[in-house]
């Protein structure tokens, strides 16, 4: 698979390199067999021993940034060629739209993502304060721990049944050396029926203010997709390094079942990011995390599973039709394609693609 190519899944895939190691490696680009995604069980998971060793606290991850093509061409040659200032709209483009949803919370935080400016935030964690998406974006965006925490309580009031909510607590308290608090999240996360981060609302709003703001409807899609930040995958990930160390630290100490304890935390967290991935990068981080809590007895087998899936991933990815569609598809082809990649999901649409 050529360099351009895993740019383009980069950027139309909202994929930024956290498991990009993953896309580089050689697959049959014909290879399109049908391999199943991991489906998360509900599991109850008891918490180990307390007081939990200590363990040194993670510094912050800093994900890599991706070049784009030299020569960007197609209907999406703008995008790529100043993905920067492309993306980003001003307060005054998006008046309109903001006037027409009434500023409720989606539009407020379409605002605040396409801008930047916190000030659409602030107004919505003040009018709208019952809102779960808005209470995320507080909790992935304040600077201070305490008003993070608050946040997460409240999006877990407002969505109760999201355990992404719970997790990215578990974050918090680690940090906060609070381990005993970060293992009663840890517990009630895998019960829980769904891991959301809103991005399919976060696509729709960001597509209809660029159409207001003008894009033509290709870009508009495109644009969407393309700039909606993971921003909660870098938390997820040190969540991941946490309860490793953690583990390493139980198995030291000759605790092994509270090691074992932690150890089903992480597969837990990793299988259930698979389960609810919306993109293949959240797939991936979803397989990095669970590769790391795999256990001796069956580790070969899911491994194996593990790495099947994401062969098949790089093969849809690497294949020449899919590519050809994103370096010279037509306007009416490419809105075709994302319009199905929205609905359906990003396998469905690439594979609907391909068989074209």
């Amino acid at each position: 698979m050529t360099k351009r190519s895993i740019v383009i899944i980069v950027i139309l895939s909202i994929v930024t390199s956290i498991a990009g190691w993953w896309l580089a490696q050689p697959v049959a680009p014909s290879d399109v067999r049908d391999v199943p995604r991991t489906t998360a069980q509900k599991v109850r998971l008891s918490p180990p021993r307390s007081p939990a060793p200590r363990v040194d606290a993670l510094p912050p991850a800093k994900p890599d940034t991706a070049k784009v093509p030299a020569k960007p061409e197609g209907p999406l040659a703008r995008l790529f060629a100043d993905r920067e200032k492309a993306f980003k709209l001003t307060a005054t483009q998006l008046q309109g739209y903001l006037s027409a949803n009434k500023r409720n919370a989606e539009s407020l935080l379409a605002a605040l993502r396409l801008t930047g400016d916190l000030q659409f935030l602030q107004e919505a964690a003040r009018n709208l304060p019952q809102d779960a998406s808005v209470q995320l974006e507080l909790a992935l965006r304040s600077g201070d721990s305490g008003e993070r925490l608050r946040a997460l309580e409240a999006m877990r009031q407002a969505d109760p049944e999201n355990a992404l909510a719970d997790y990215l607590s578990a974050v918090e308290h680690l940090r906060g050396g609070d381990p005993t608090s970060a293992f009663d999240d840890l517990t009630r996360a895998p019960g829980k029926g769904r891991l959301d981060s809103y991005s399919a609302t976060a696509i729709q709003s960001a597509e209809e203010a660029y159409l207001t703001a003008g894009y033509p409807p290709v870009e508009a899609k495109a644009a969407a997709m393309m700039g909606v930040a993971i921003r909660e995958a870098e938390p997820l990930r040190e969540l991941a390094k946490s309860l490793e160390a953690i583990q390493k630290a139980y198995s030291g100490s000759g605790d092994a079942a509270s090691a074992e304890s932690v150890r089903l935390m992480g597969q837990a967290l990793g299988q259930q990011i698979q389960a609810e991935a919306p993109f293949f990068i959240h797939e991936l981080i979803g397989m990095g995390i669970e590769k790391k809590f795999v256990d001796a007895a069956s580790g070969s087998t899911r491994e194996q599973e593990i790495r099947e899936r994401s062969d098949y991933i790089r093969s849809l990815i690497g294949n020449p039709k899919w590519e050809a569609l994103m370096h010279h598809g037509s306007a009416a082809d490419l809105s075709l394609y994302l319009d199905r990649q929205k609905l359906f999901g990003e396998e469905a649409a690439m594979r609907w693609w391909i068989a074209r």
